[in-house]
């Protein structure tokens, strides 16, 4: 897992701010605790019952403190990490 730097995290708090979703979407609560390290989705082939992991997705997540709703964004959009394309 790659850990996320200082401005990384000054990064996704404030792009979170600017996108107002910096409360949780459940309870609305503002106790919001975003994960320090990136979380990935795999890809998965249901015909072969199996992932390559060449198809990945790397996330931000946050978690609501209040009501443990947990949310996830792309790293990528967020600006974290650069466009591989």
């Amino acid at each position: 897992m790659s850990k996320l730097s200082d401005k990384d995290m000054t990064t996704v708090i404030q792009w979170l701010i600017t996108k107002k979703a910096d409360r949780c979407l459940v309870c609305k609560a503002d106790n919001l605790t975003v994960a320090t390290k990136l979380m990935c989705v795999v890809g998965y082939d249901q015909k072969e019952m199996s992932h390559d992991g060449t198809d990945t997705v790397p996330l931000i997540s946050a978690s609501c403190a209040s009501c443990g709703h947990v949310m996830f964004y792309s790293a990528i959009i967020v600006g974290v990490l650069p466009d591989a394309n």
